[in-house]
């Protein structure tokens, strides 16, 4: 469980890292959309990168297993939007929401953060 969890939380870091790299190519120049690209990259890292925190530290650190899900969800509602706004191809939809929302569904399980079944925060 552990082990999904961090491979979960490396592929959005990398899935924004990727976004942020492509914002260079989809855009000619720095207009909104491409700063919003952008920052959609960073949201995706930034929120990978508290989900691996939260798989070795979640069961210690107080909050961190609660923040972690609520930047989980607010980013499958905002990759959802994003895709429908965005019109993305049914393959991009699939794979991109299944990521943060498989994410998401792992920051759940209390195993994924090494904390006992029964364990509190």
């Amino acid at each position: 469980m552990r082990r999904a969890y961090r491979a979960f939380g490396w592929g959005l870091v990398l899935l924004g890292a990727l976004h942020m790299v492509t914002t260079f190519r989809a855009f000619d120049a720095m207009t909104s959309s491409a700063v919003w690209f952008f920052g959609a990259g960073i949201a995706m890292a930034l929120t990978g990168a508290l989900n691996l925190l939260n798989a070795m530290y979640g069961h210690a650190a107080r909050g961190l297993r609660r923040t972690t899900i609520a930047s989980n969800l607010a980013l499958v509602v905002y990759a959802s939007l994003a895709g429908v706004a965005s019109r993305a191809s049914a393959a991009e939809f699939v794979i991109i929401v299944g990521l943060v929302a498989g994410t998401a569904v792992l920051s759940l399980q209390r195993r994924a953060a090494g904390m006992p079944p029964g364990g509190t925060t």
